[in-house]
């Protein structure tokens, strides 16, 4: 009996494992000043907040899409549950950076979740939002400081 027990505690188990706890986040970006260049989509998780809008290499996850009509959409699938936040920028001048003025202020547009703007760069805790579904969707307005 205690092995039948055994095997199907067993079961349950794999189970679970097999359904893991990961969604898509679709991502559609709107209101960019033109179609140039290319849109850099990062998805950074609560782990490495430290790093949002700063360090992009740092991101959970990123990718570049090129511009095309007045909605842009892009998925990050199979990502496991737990709270995130993106960032974009639109890289006119496909040189792969944040293109700043003198003064340090970005001169490219750039967008974050939950469509917070505020002096000086956007912070992790005002734009999260948890990933708690199998379909997570984010629409987010680009936006130009200058």
């Amino acid at each position: 009996m205690r092995k039948i027990a055994f095997f199907i505690l067993i079961i349950f188990a794999g189970i679970f494992s097999v359904k893991s706890q990961t969604g898509t986040i679709k991502v559609k970006i709107s209101e960019y000043r033109n179609t140039k260049g290319e849109l850099m989509v990062a998805l950074f998780s609560e782990k490495n907040k430290s790093s949002f809008t700063q360090k992009i290499e740092n991101a959970f996850e990123k990718k570049m899409i090129k511009i095309s009509g007045n909605i842009v959409e892009i998925n990050f699938e199979n990502i496991p549950y737990g709270v995130y936040a993106v960032s974009i920028f639109h890289d006119e001048n496909e040189n792969l950076k944040m293109d700043r003025n003198s003064i340090g202020m970005p001169i490219e547009e750039y967008g974050v979740s939950n469509n917070v703007f505020f002096m000086g760069p956007p912070q992790f805790e005002p734009c999260k939002f948890e990933l708690n579904t199998s379909k997570k969707v984010l629409e987010i307005k680009m936006k130009s400081v200058l």
